[in-house]
């Protein structure tokens, strides 16, 4: 009786023990990459300071920054424009990039700061970033008054720069066989200057509307694909990335005053998507021979157009007389874009 008990128990003390199943590696999340920012002094004569993003390793998926200022010795409105938006840096990449409008004067000062903040819930790290404002202007010795001369005849006055240009902007998108898709982007548009020179972005009071349809390919006895779409809005007034019923909108190179410069005009929107139908061959019987089958579904599609070396014709002759027509056309891909304007000049 106690041999058999003494057995057990050391049958029982010598048992092997299982490890319990550890959950595999590929099951945890992926860590998050890092973020880090850094600036360059900005001149205050530089027109623009710019903030470089980057993430420590390429984005597994699209990263998105939203940043903003907040006054430091800088302060908005007279050192720098206040602003703020977001910056997406897409799967795959690890660069992005921030600008904010420095703003000159005549006045000399030390160099000033001013902070960007940065939060992001893709990415660690999003820590505000200094930027500092060097300064242009020398503080000489003040020279004595000497005496005043006669004056002499006042010469012809130069050509002044319109304080706002509105007009209308249309865009034309044309697909390439075997596709055959059609848009049609129109701008209304009240275009004002930007501290950069040569830059005019909307004042918010412009409009925009797409319209557009597309087919695709026939397959078998089957309908094509066709997809319809709409859609309107305003207009950022600032630098950013458009969303919903707000697009951002930049011309650039356009110097009215001095008739000089090729405009260049950039767009990115979302339109909706109203209508997406799609056909397809119904499986082998016993289904019908020869049917089809279809889906439907709904949605918003982004719409980005860049149009850079677009020709202008100034007209007018000075002052807030001039304006602008300008028309551009090109491929991107397997589609034509047609790219044509008119602007004048409105107080």
């Amino acid at each position: 009786m106690r041999s058999t008990a003494l057995t057990a128990a050391l049958t029982l003390a010598t048992a092997t023990v299982i490890p319990l199943a550890s959950a595999p590696a590929d099951a945890r999340p992926a860590p998050k990459p890092t973020l880090s920012a850094k600036t360059a002094a900005a001149a205050e004569n530089g027109g623009k300071a710019v903030v470089a993003l980057t993430l420590s390793k390429r984005a597994k998926r699209t990263v998105t920054v939203a940043w903003s200022t907040k006054d430091g010795t800088a302060l908005a409105g007279s050192d720098y424009t206040r602003s703020s938006g977001t910056v997406k840096i897409t799967k795959g990449k690890r660069i992005g990039r921030i600008a904010v409008p420095i703003l000159d004067d005549a006045v000399h000062e030390d160099s000033e700061t001013f902070t960007v903040t940065l939060a992001s819930k893709q990415a660690r790290g999003a820590k505000p970033v200094t930027v500092t404002i060097t300064d242009n202007d020398h503080a000489g010795p003040t020279a004595p008054t000497g005496p005043t001369g006669p004056t002499g005849p006042t010469g012809p006055t130069g050509p002044t720069a319109p304080t706002a240009l509105a007009g209308t902007i249309t865009v034309s998108r044309t697909s390439l066989p075997p596709f055959a898709s059609t848009s049609t982007l129109t701008l209304g548009v009240h275009l004002v200057p930007t501290p950069t020179a040569g830059e005019w972005r909307d004042n918010g009071t412009g409009t925009w509307t797409i319209n557009g349809n597309s087919t695709g390919m026939v397959m078998g006895a089957c309908p094509p694909d066709t997809t319809s779409t709409s859609g309107s809005g305003t207009f950022l007034t600032d630098a950013g990335t458009g969303a919903g019923d707000k697009a951002a909108l930049l011309l650039s190179g356009f110097d009215p005053a001095g008739a000089t410069g090729s405009p260049s005009l950039t767009w990115d929107g979302e339109a909706t998507t109203n209508t997406t139908t799609s056909f397809y061959m119904a499986p082998m019987p016993p289904a019908i021979p020869g049917g089809c089958f279809s889906s439907s579904s709904s949605g918003t599609q982004p719409f980005t157009m860049a149009a850079p070396g677009a020709t202008g014709t100034y007209t007018g002759t000075t002052g807030a007389a001039r304006g602008l027509t300008f028309s551009y056309s090109g491929s991107a891909g397997l589609e034509m874009v047609t790219v044509s304007g008119s602007l004048t000049p409105v107080a």
